[in-house]
């Protein structure tokens, strides 16, 4: 018997991948299901981000876990980077795509490929 994996992935062909047996984890968490879900806001909207903090803090869920993350382009005022840095080291749920904002409008589609963990 041989382990899939990508170092011995030659030896389970030789050894006819049917032979290959996967173990799954020893014990099944919550955690086997990620979620995203990422929130369209505008930086300076900072009341309005913490009082979906402590609505999604109140949640459970089971059988997966919920990343929640507000997502906006860059900042451009210096205030928004101060304050917007002070909630990252804080919450750590904000990501900062690399893209014009224009929250009026319809967010292009390329604008995902600005996010690193999004491709």
């Amino acid at each position: 018997m041989c382990a899939l994996s990508h170092a011995n992935l030659p030896e389970c062909i030789s050894t006819r991948i049917a032979s290959c047996q996967h173990t799954p984890p020893a014990s099944s968490s919550s955690d086997d299901v990620r979620i995203l879900l990422g929130i369209l806001t505008l930086p300076d909207h900072y009341h309005k981000r913490h009082f979906l903090r402590l609505i999604y803090g109140t949640q459970s869920t089971v059988g997966a876990r919920v990343d929640v993350k507000f997502v906006f382009c860059n900042l451009t005022k210096e205030d928004q980077k101060v304050l917007v840095a002070l909630e990252i080291m804080r919450y750590d749920d904000i990501i900062i795509l690399n893209c014009q904002e224009n929250m009026n409008k319809a967010r292009p589609i390329p604008t995902s490929r600005a996010c690193p963990i999004c491709s």
